[in-house]
């Protein structure tokens, strides 16, 4: 005992180590900027064009998300990408930015201005055309890097010709690129098992009471769509069918069987909570809440509200309970069945497309 509790300990202690680690904003950073390398790699196509010798002109960054080494890294990976696209890249010294301080005037009214090696080059246009006749250039790369907290990092690519500055090829690349894609619809496929007490049970108008249960074997389909990129929670409409049978109980040889299969349709949502990892848009729990109705002999209004665990990214297990809003008046020939109110079961969910 004394060691599974032991090992309960660790595998705790090492969760919350592992939590307390990926919410660190520096540690965070580090991993969507390790993505964004990665992403620059699979994701940079260019198509063939007939400017094939190309330089990076300007890879412009806010001082506060890279150091210099960083930013040296995805420069790199940039030049890189391009050259397995088949161009060739002319690393100009002329590009590279450097401090410069410009004293002006005379002795007694001396100027003195800090400016940047690049932006002067890039300001002055017989200069630039000088650079780019010398190394034959035929295009240029602009790169532009941003940082956001909740969505990482976003690089813009552009490349132009060189002299006529014509658009030739763009792209964005993020680090995490699932937060930028649309909100399309999901579709969810459920199955499950819920449970009813009986209240009455009558046979052609004479009370039963061979059966103090009815179970709901129900299959539906969930088309939902979430309120933010960040995937916060979701809403959209349900639609199923339910096979409703009372379950006998005990070995009563007079047991009387009642089956109907009754349609649903329904509304809900969901909050998500619990987050699986650093990632802003994957969670670990739901909790949902939806309005639906069985479509019997009347039509019969059910609230039902419950949590979802994600366990994976297509799979889902559901605590389900539900209450009926009337009373559950269900008749089959000339039997009738009346639920208790309260309702409660599992269900299993899944996602056949993310």
């Amino acid at each position: 005992m004394r060691v599974k509790l032991f090992i309960l300990f660790l595998f705790i202690s090492s969760y919350s180590f592992s939590q307390s680690v990926r919410s660190n904003p520096q540690v965070r950073k580090q991993t969507e900027l390790t993505r964004l390398m990665e992403e620059v790699v699979d994701v940079l196509k260019v198509p063939d064009l007939l400017y094939r010798r190309v330089s990076i002109v300007s890879f412009d960054y806010p001082d506060f998300i890279l150091s210099e080494s960083e930013a040296s890294q995805i420069r790199s990976r940039i030049e890189g990408a391009f050259a397995r696209s088949g161009f060739v890249i002319i690393s100009a010294p002329e590009f590279k930015q450097k401090a410069l301080t410009i004293v002006s005037g005379t002795d007694s009214n001396l100027k003195i201005s800090r400016q940047n090696s690049l932006e002067r080059l890039l300001n002055n246009e017989k200069a630039f055309s000088d650079v780019i006749e010398k190394y034959a250039i035929q295009g240029v790369i602009y790169a532009q890097l941003t940082y956001d907290y909740v969505t990482g990092y976003q690089l813009n690519l552009q490349l132009l010709k060189s002299n006529s500055k014509e658009l030739l090829y763009s792209t964005i690349v993020y680090s995490d690129p699932k937060l930028y894609v649309s909100r399309s619809m999901q579709t969810q496929i459920t199955g499950g098992y819920i449970l009813n007490n009986t209240k009455n049970y009558l046979i052609n108008n004479q009370p039963f009471t061979g059966g103090s249960f009815a179970g709901f074997a129900e299959l539906g389909v969930h088309l939902r769509q979430p309120f933010t990129p960040t995937r916060t929670g979701y809403y959209g409409i349900t639609g199923g069918v339910s096979l409703l049978n009372l379950i006998q109980g005990g070995n009563d040889t007079s047991f009387r069987s009642f089956s109907k299969i009754i349609p649903t349709v329904g509304f809900q949502y969901s909050l998500c909570f619990f987050k699986k990892n650093d990632l802003p848009r994957e969670y670990w729990m739901e909790a949902f809440q939806s309005v639906n109705l069985l479509i019997a002999d009347e039509w019969l209004p059910v609230v039902r509200q419950g949590i979802t665990v994600n366990a994976t990214k297509n799979m889902s297990v559901q605590v389900d309970l539900r209450y009926y809003l009337v009373s559950s008046n269900l008749t089959n020939g000339n039997n009738l069945l009346q639920l208790n109110n309260f309702g409660y079961g599992l269900n299993i969910i899944y996602r056949p497309k993310i």
